[in-house]
C-alpha cells in the first residue's frame, strides 16, 4: 500500500509505448546494475551535480523534481545545450519551505562543501515543463549510476556576460558491488537472501494486484523473473514506503548482501502491512455484505406477505411499531406523551446507520419503560387478572386482595392492597425480622394507617441515624416486605457527581438518568422502598453538589414533578417510600437534614443482643456454613459470654462475626468426621457430631477474653484517674480520665489526648473550681503546694481519636479533686456533665448512648445532670432498672457522690455562701438556664 511504482520504460517494459521526452535516451553499457568496477558503466569522471530534498532517487527510479534555484535552472540549460548529458542527483534532507513560494532562502541551499563524501545516483532528464519562474523536470535514474563525490563540488560556469549561468560539479567515483562475483563464486547465503527476496516481492505484487496498472504490473514481474539482484532492490526500494535514512541505507551500501537485507526488511514490513489492511477490509466487506444480505432479505420478505394478503398490517411488524404500542399504552403525563411521541417521530425519519439513532432508541425505550403511575397494588392486580388455570398456585404468603361487594364503590388500589389485616401482617412482619426498634416500627405503622385511611398521601421520607451494625439497611428492607413492595437500595457514600442523582443530559456520550430513576426502572412500580445508603458520607467537587440535588427528590413539594435531566420532563417520585441511613448527623446538610425525619436507632442493650443473637445470627450463620442444629448448639450461656467478653460494640455486627467464627471451627469437625471412618456413610459421621458452645468451646476458638470488668477497677485503683462517658459517630464509650502531679513552674496545666478547645476549656475552669475552692474542700495545703512549684498534667487516653466538648467539665473537677485529695474514686462509677464556674452541673447530650455504654461496660452507677433525667424515656427498661442513676445539680453532689463514704467539706466560705444564696434565688424567681446539647467527640 502507498508503492509508488516508477514508469516501465526501455528494457523494463518493451512493449510499452515510450515517454515523449526532450532528452534523447543515454547509452549505458554492462546492462546489468552488478559486477566490479571494470563491468560499470563508464560513468564520466565528472558530473554536474544538483541537490534533491527529503527524497532519495535510485537506479531505474522516476522522480518529479520543482527546480526553482537559480544553480539548478542553470544546469539544465547547460544540459539541454549539451543534448544527452547526464548529472547527478545528490540526496540532502528536506529543509522547510517558507510560506510565500516553493525556494527555500539562500542560506539553507547546500554549498559546494556540503556535496564532499555524499553519495547520489547518475540520472537523465525524461521530460521538462518550463514556466516563468520554475522548472518541473521527470528524471530517470540510470542503471550503475550510484556514486560518491570525491571532494567538494566546484561551481561551473557557462555562458559570458548577463547570460552567464552557474552550477555545481564535482569528480565521483562509482559505486562497486559484489553481486555478480559473490554469486557466481556459490555464495549460498547470498543465493538464499535473492529468492526469499523474489518470493517476499511476488507475493507483495500478486497482493497489489488491482492497485497499479496493468503495464507497470507487467514490467515489474519481468524483473522479478529476469531481473538481476540490483534491479529487485532498486525498483522496490524506490518504491515501498520507507524513511529517507532507509533509502540513503541502501544508496550508500556496497556491499550486495547487505543491500537485499536492507530490501527485504521493506518488502516483510509491506507485506504485513498489506496483510492487516486486506483483513481489515475483508472484515469490513463481510460486514457490509452481511448488512445487504438482510436488507435484501427483508425486502424479499415484505414482498412475499403483500403477495399473500399478510402486508396490510406492516407497522405492526415493523421493529418500531412494539415500541410506539408501549409508549402509547404506558399512563404517562400528556407532556411527557407528547414528548416521546415526538422523539418517536423524529426516530421513524433517522436512518439506523446514523450515530444518533441509538441515543434517541435508548431514550424511548427509557420512557416506555418508566412505571409512570403504576403502584405496586396495580401491578398486583394486573398479575392475578393475567392469571391461567394452569398456572402454579399462588404462594401462602402472598396478601390476598378482599374481595369488593357489588354496588360498593371502588377501593383506591393501594387501600384494596392493604386490606383490613395488613397493620397486624405488617407489624407481625416487623417483629419477626427484627427485635426491639420499636420507635422504627411505630412509625411504619402510622405511615400504613394514614395510606389505608388516604391512598394518595405522600410517603414520608425518614432518616434512620445510628452506629454501625445496629441494622438500618436490614430494617429498611423489612419495612419493604411488610409494605410488599419493591425495595431498591441505592448507594450514595462517596458520590461526587451532581449528574448521580439528576442524570446526565443528553447531549453528552454514554449520557443515562440518574440513581433514583435507575431504582424505580429496576423496580418496577412508581412505589419502591428506596433505600439512601449512607446519606451523611456524600462528597462535594467541581461536577455539583450531590447533597443539593437530593432536596428535590425528598422534599414532599416538589418529589412530586421531579426533573431529571436525561428524561427532561417531570417524573412523579411522591409515591415512593424513601429511607435514608447515615452514622452522623452532624455532616449531613441543614438543609438536606431539614427534609428528613429522623429516626435514631442508638445501639442494642444487652438484653437485645442476646435475643437477636438467638433469634437471627446464630440461625443465620449455621444456614450460611451449612451445619444443622443439631450439629452445634449454643446455649443462653454462651450467647451472654459472646455478648459480654467477646463484643463492647453499638451494633451487632463484631458478634455476627464471633458467631461465625464458631460455625467455622464446627464445620471442620464436621468435615474431619465426615471423612474418618468406622461408620456406614459420611452422612451418617457428620449426623453423629453434636457440638455445644459452651465457654470452653468459646475460649478455645476465640481466644481468652477481650474484655473483663475487672479492668474499670483496675484503672482507677490510683488516685487521679475517674471513669467518664462519651458520645462517639458509633454510639457512646466509656472514657478515662488521668491526672498526675509533678514538679515544675507552679500552677501550669498540661493537657494531652488530642483535645479540642472546648474541652481544654473545661479543663481549666475545672482546675479554678478546685483552687477557688479549696478550704471547702479541704485541701489548701495540696494547692498551697501545687501554686509553689507543682503543674499538673491532665491526660485522656486513646490519643489518636480527637475528643472535644463540654460533658467531661464534671468528670475533670472529680478527676483533679482525687489527685488532690489522694482519694480514689468508685470503680463502679461514670459520670458525664457540663460544670460551670460556680459548680451549677448543666444538662449533655447523647445520654442514651452513654448509658448504654456504662451498661456494656459493667458499670453499676451513673451521675448525670439532674435536667437530663427526662431524656431517660428514651433508656430501655433493662439498662435503667441494672444502673442506680444520679440526678445532681451541683458539683458539691458529685463529689459526694462519687467517692467512697461521701466526702467532707470543711465550712463554707463567704463566697461559697454566696454563690449558692444566689443560684437559689435564681430558682425560686423561676429563672431557667438555656439548655445546650453538647457532646464529648
Amino acid at each position: 500500500p502507498g508503492a509508488r511504482w516508477p514508469t516501465a520504460r526501455g528494457a523494463l517494459a518493451p512493449s510499452e509505448p515510450p515517454l515523449t521526452h526532450s532528452f534523447p535516451p543515454v547509452a549505458m553499457a554492462g546492462g546489468g546494475g552488478g559486477g566490479n568496477a571494470a563491468a560499470l558503466s563508464p560513468l564520466p569522471a565528472r558530473l554536474p551535480l544538483m541537490p534533491l530534498r527529503g527524497r532519495v532517487l535510485l537506479p531505474h527510479g522516476i522522480v518529479r523534481v520543482v527546480v526553482t534555484s537559480p544553480r539548478s535552472v542553470a544546469l539544465l540549460e547547460a544540459l539541454k545545450a549539451g543534448r544527452g548529458q547526464i548529472f547527478g542527483l545528490v540526496p540532502f534532507p528536506a529543509s522547510k519551505q517558507p510560506a510565500g513560494g516553493d525556494a527555500p532562502p539562500p542560506e539553507l541551499e547546500p554549498s559546494a562543501a556540503d556535496f564532499a563524501k555524499r553519495c547520489g545516483t547518475a540520472a537523465r532528464v525524461v521530460r521538462l515543463y518550463r514556466s516563468e519562474e520554475t522548472a518541473t523536470v521527470l528524471v530517470e535514474g540510470l542503471p550503475f549510476g550510484r556514486f560518491r563525490c570525491d571532494a567538494a563540488a566546484d561551481l561551473v560556469t557557462k555562458g559570458d556576460g548577463p547570460a552567464a549561468r552557474a552550477f555545481f560539479e564535482a569528480a565521483v567515483t562509482p559505486l562497486e558491488t559484489r553481486s555478480l562475483a559473490a554469486e557466481a563464486d556459490g555464495d549460498h547465503e547470498y543465493a538464499e537472501l535473492v529468492e526469499r527476496l523474489r518470493r517476499g516481492a511476488t507475493e507483495l505484487l500478486r497482493g497489489l494486484r488491482g492497485r497499479v496498472g496493468i503495464f507497470t504490473h507487467r514490467a515489474i514481474a519481468a524483473v522479478l523473473e529476469s531481473g538481476t539482484p540490483p534491479q529487485i532492490v532498486d525498483i522496490f526500494a524506490g518504491a515501498l514506503d520507507a524513511t529517507l535514512d532507509e533509502r540513503l541505507a541502501i544508496l550508500k551500501e556496497t556491499d550486495s548482501k547487505a543491500r537485499v537485507r536492507l530490501a527485504l526488511t521493506l518488502v516483510d514490513r509491506s507485506l504485513a502491512a498489506l496483510k492487516v489492511s486486506a483483513n481489515i477490509n475483508r472484515k469490513v466487506e463481510d460486514r457490509v455484505t452481511r448488512s445487504q444480505k438482510e436488507y435484501v432479505l427483508r425486502q424479499q420478505l415484505k414482498a412475499i406477505k403483500d403477495e399473500l394478503g399478510e402486508g396490510d398490517d406492516g407497522d405492526e411488524e415493523d421493529e418500531l411499531a412494539p415500541l410506539e404500542k408501549r409508549l402509547r399504552a404506558a399512563i404517562m403525563p400528556r407532556e411527557a406523551k407528547a414528548a416521546a411521541l415526538k422523539e418517536l417521530r423524529r426516530l421513524k425519519k433517522t436512518p439506523p446507520q446514523s450515530p444518533g439513532y441509538a441515543a434517541q432508541r435508548t431514550y424511548l425505550e427509557w420512557m416506555a419503560e418508566l412505571p409512570w403511575g403504576l403502584t405496586s397494588a396495580e401491578r398486583r392486580r394486573r398479575e392475578l387478572a393475567a392469571r391461567t388455570p394452569s398456572d402454579p398456585p399462588e404462594p401462602a404468603d402472598a396478601p390476598a386482595l378482599p374481595a369488593q361487594a357489588p354496588g360498593v364503590p371502588p377501593v383506591p388500589p393501594l387501600a384494596a392492597a392493604i386490606g383490613d389485616a395488613s397493620l397486624v401482617a405488617a407489624r407481625a412482619t416487623l417483629d419477626a425480622e427484627h427485635y426491639g426498634l420499636a420507635e422504627v416500627k411505630r412509625r411504619v405503622i402510622e405511615y400504613l394507617a394514614v395510606r389505608k385511611i388516604r391512598a394518595d398521601a405522600p410517603g414520608p421520607i425518614l432518616c434512620l441515624l445510628g452506629p454501625p451494625g445496629v441494622g438500618k439497611t436490614s430494617l429498611a428492607r423489612s419495612v419493604a416486605n411488610a409494605l410488599g413492595r419493591d425495595f431498591q437500595r441505592i448507594a450514595l457514600g462517596g458520590v461526587h457527581d451532581e449528574a448521580e442523582i439528576r442524570g446526565h443530559r443528553r447531549t453528552y456520550i454514554g449520557a443515562m438518568p440518574g440513581r433514583v430513576l435507575q431504582a424505580v426502572r429496576r423496580a418496577g412500580v412508581a412505589d419502591p422502598v428506596v433505600l439512601l445508603d449512607e446519606v451523611d458520607k456524600l462528597g462535594r467537587d467541581s461536577r455539583g453538589d450531590p447533597a443539593a440535588a437530593l432536596l428535590e427528590v425528598l422534599d414532599p413539594e416538589q418529589n412530586g414533578a421531579f426533573m431529571d435531566h436525561y428524561l427532561n420532563t417531570p417524573f412523579d417520585l411522591s409515591k415512593a417510600f424513601f429511607i435514608a441511613t447515615a452514622n452522623r448527623g452532624d455532616t449531613i446538610p441543614p438543609a438536606l437534614m431539614d427534609r428528613l425525619e429522623v429516626v435514631e436507632i442508638d445501639g442494642y442493650t444487652h438484653h437485645e443482643k442476646v435475643h437477636i443473637c438467638e433469634r437471627h445470627l446464630i440461625p443465620r450463620q449455621l444456614t450460611h456454613h451449612g451445619l444443622a442444629e443439631s450439629q452445634l448448639s449454643v446455649p443462653r450461656a454462651g450467647v451472654n459470654t459472646l455478648v459480654t467478653d467477646y463484643t463492647r460494640e453499638a451494633g451487632v455486627r463484631s458478634l455476627e462475626r464471633q458467631v461465625a467464627a464458631l460455625c467455622r471451627a464446627a464445620a471442620v469437625e464436621v468435615a474431619e468426621a465426615a471423612e474418618g471412618k468406622g461408620m456406614a456413610s459420611e452422612a451418617a459421621r457428620a449426623a453423629a457430631v453434636s457440638l455445644v458452645a459452651d465457654r470452653a468451646m468459646i475460649e478455645r476458638v476465640l481466644g481468652p477474653p477481650r474484655f473483663d470488668d475487672t479492668d474499670t477497677r483496675d484503672r482507677v485503683a490510683n488516685p487521679g484517674v475517674v471513669t467518664g462517658l462519651v458520645w462517639t459517630a458509633v454510639g457512646g464509650a466509656i472514657q478515662y480520665i488521668e491526672a498526675t502531679s509533678v514538679a515544675g513552674k507552679g500552677s501550669a496545666l498540661r493537657l494531652t489526648g488530642q483535645l479540642g478547645d472546648v474541652i481544654k476549656e473545661s479543663a481549666e475552669l475545672a482546675l479554678t473550681w478546685v483552687k477557688a475552692h479549696a478550704r471547702a474542700l479541704g485541701l489548701e495545703r495540696e494547692v498551697a503546694a501545687l501554686v509553689a512549684g507543682r503543674d499538673i498534667h491532665l491526660h485522656l487516653p486513646s490519643g489518636a481519636v480527637p475528643k472535644d466538648g463540654p460533658s467531661a467539665g464534671i468528670t475533670m473537677a472529680t478527676c483533679l479533686t482525687s489527685l488532690l485529695s489522694g482519694r480514689c474514686v468508685r470503680a463502679d462509677t461514670a459520670m458525664t456533665g457540663e460544670v460551670t464556674l460556680q459548680g451549677v452541673v448543666l444538662p449533655v447530650g447523647g445520654v442514651r448512648d452513654k448509658l448504654l455504654a456504662a451498661h456494656r461496660g459493667g458499670l453499676k452507677r451513673v451521675i448525670l445532670p439532674k435536667r437530663n433525667m427526662r431524656d431517660l424515656r428514651d433508656v430501655p427498661d433493662d439498662v435503667r432498672q441494672g444502673l442506680e442513676l444520679i440526678p445532681v445539680t451541683r458539683l458539691e453532689e458529685v463529689l459526694a457522690h462519687a467517692f467512697a463514704g461521701g466526702y467532707h467539706f470543711q465550712a463554707a466560705t463567704n463566697e461559697m455562701a454566696t454563690q449558692r444564696v444566689s443560684t437559689d434565688a435564681a430558682a425560686a424567681r423561676g429563672l431557667k438556664r438555656p439548655v445546650m446539647h453538647r457532646s464529648v467527640l
